[in-house]
């Protein structure tokens, strides 16, 4: 049976349904009529219920008529679909979120990031990991600031609020290396494209709340107390030696300690040199170690075979995890009733400390690796600036000297003040 067609404006045809309807009228199926390299092409769009109106047809056909003059865009509705095919099969073929999270992971650990382990078990293997929320096989270049959203606020509400604001900055982090994949010139591509150029999380606040500045620092008889009370508690030598060796240096991060590889110090000339790849800063620090820090070095060296100074318990190639000493150090505060501390507040506390007794600003600085940031500084001051930093260092020992008491130290005998600036 022929259908009866409608002309409804130049180029726009239809007809109508027997049967069916769309609102009071019949619906009504549109075609278009042009030309297409010289021939005449009549192409079906959709019915009138299917959202199709003879303004709608009029549109798409005015759209197709200057595709053919200006060669810009599809000149017809089968070109349209195949482009739109052709759309979705190379969008099929851009890096996934599983995807874009391991090239993360690997570039950190090719830039021996500290982090690596704590950001692999968020973005890909943990138990709330991101790549679950956000859906493994999805392409990244999907995933919608609305979706980071509704992950984060599971987990805020959930979980902790530290954990969803850590979240926020690895998810951050990541698609940043994924944009900075496609556009960074610098940098050499990998063969997967994620086709981002937006950031998801960019448009998401971070929680400055979540994260406070420590304040806790130990007296001078607090420090007695931790010196001995974590050797009274009968750990391993490893467990007390990476405490104690903590104080007597009072500059390192704990990580920095328990990491830390034998071929970093020279026994002869008494000091250790923190390589640039382990240094928060990315900058090389050598410092000078007092007796008391040296002997504990020696101790070390004379019980472990393998590289690690401080080696995990059980497996000697790898160093002693932060956990194994933070736990020691919160039973023994539980053990002699002491306000509760972390080893990280030891920092603090030396700094604090060498303040208090008079040690200018900038040799701390020095002492501690942050250094001066002016120009000369950082592009011409190449010094390890080993005589200021052995001053404090002696200082700090004269004051433990003088805390755990040590008297039979040669430092031990008196507190050696500390020379102010202009006095000699």
């Amino acid at each position: 049976m022929s259908r009866k067609m409608i002309t409804a404006a130049p180029g726009v045809r239809y007809y109508e349904h027997e049967e069916r309807k769309h609102g009071i009228r019949k619906d009504r199926y549109f075609f278009i009529r042009f030309q297409v390299d010289g021939k005449r092409r009549e192409e079906g769009l959709g019915w009138s219920s299917e959202g199709w109106t003879v303004e709608k047809a009029v549109q798409c056909l005015m759209k197709f008529k200057n595709a053919a003059k200006t060669g810009d865009g599809p000149r017809s509705f089968r070109e349209l679909r195949e482009r739109e095919r052709q759309a979705a099969a190379k969008k099929a073929q851009k890096g996934t979120v599983e995807e874009l999270f391991q090239g993360y992971v690997e570039n950190l650990r090719q830039r021996e990031r500290k982090s690596v382990g704590e950001v692999e078990r968020s973005l890909l293997t943990g138990k709330n990991n991101a790549a679950n929320a956000l859906g493994r096989t999805k392409p990244a270049m999907d995933v919608r600031t609305s979706d980071v959203k509704l992950f984060l606020r599971s987990l805020y509400l959930d979980r902790s609020k530290s954990m969803a604001h850590h979240m926020r900055l690895y998810l951050s982090a990541a698609f940043n290396f994924g944009i900075g994949n496609e556009h960074d010139y610098t940098r050499a591509h990998s063969e997967v494209s994620f086709g981002l150029s937006v950031n998801p999380v960019a448009a998401i606040p971070a929680d400055h709340h979540v994260i406070k500045p420590g304040n806790r620092n130990l007296s001078s008889q607090e420090i007695k107390s931790a010196w001995n009370g974590i050797a009274e508690r009968h750990c391993d030598s490893a467990t007390v030696q990476a405490l104690q060796l903590l104080i007597a240096i009072g500059e390192p991060r704990v990580n920095e300690v328990l990491q830390a590889s034998k071929v970093e110090f020279d026994l002869e000339a008494g000091t250790w040199t923190l390589p640039g790849g382990r240094s928060k800063n990315r900058r090389q620090h050598k410092l000078p170690l007092s007796e008391r820090a040296l002997s504990l070095v020696k101790e070390r060296f004379d019980q472990v075979d393998g590289p690690y100074l401080f080696p995990k318990k059980g497996t000697p190639k790898s160093p002693m995890p932060c956990s194994s000493l933070n736990r020691a150090v919160r039973r023994m505060c539980e053990d002699i009733a002491m306000e509760r501390f972390t080893p990280r507040d030891l920092r603090r506390t030396c700094r604090t400390r060498l303040a208090d007794a008079g040690v200018p600003g900038y040799l701390l600085n020095i002492y501690f690796n942050h250094g001066q940031q002016g120009v000369g500084e950082i592009h011409y001051d190449r010094s390890d600036h080993l005589k200021e930093k052995n001053e404090v260092m002696q200082k700090w020992s004269s004051l433990l000297d003088s805390w755990l008491g040590d008297t039979d130290s040669p430092s031990g005998r008196k507190i050696i003040p500390f020379p102010v600036a202009g006095h000699g």
